[in-house]
């Protein structure tokens, strides 16, 4: 992860599909859940960029670990990773409980609009 955000940050003045690639993966591959959590914390480092970025949470491997649970009960975990990528910068998210994740988002828009 060091490597590919080092990439990016070199690379940050030039408009580049493999930049915009590198950062979807960055934040997206589930193979390497365990760095995922780190990902989202320093995500605003991404966006400062100065692209919008998208993060993809919903019902990731990293939350069942963490929680103990299966697939279908994930949302809790989803829902404060939506927040946490929010709070650093996320523009865009892709879940699969998009009524929940609506509400998140709409209480967390509001709580950053008033700070």
């Amino acid at each position: 992860y060091n490597e590919e955000l080092l990439y990016l940050l070199a690379m940050k003045d030039q408009n580049t599909d493999r930049m915009k690639d590198l950062a979807k993966k960055i934040l997206n591959d589930d193979k390497i859940s365990s760095q995922i959590k780190d990902r989202v914390r320093r995500l605003n480092e991404i966006c400062d960029l100065g692209y919008p970025v998208m993060i993809g949470p919903s019902r990731k491997a990293f939350i069942g670990d963490t929680l103990g649970l299966p697939l279908n009960e994930r949302i809790e975990g989803t829902l404060a990773t939506v927040v946490a990528g929010i709070m650093n910068g996320a523009k865009i998210v892709r879940v699969h409980d998009i009524k929940e994740v609506k509400r998140a988002v709409k209480v967390t828009e509001k709580i950053l609009a008033s700070a």
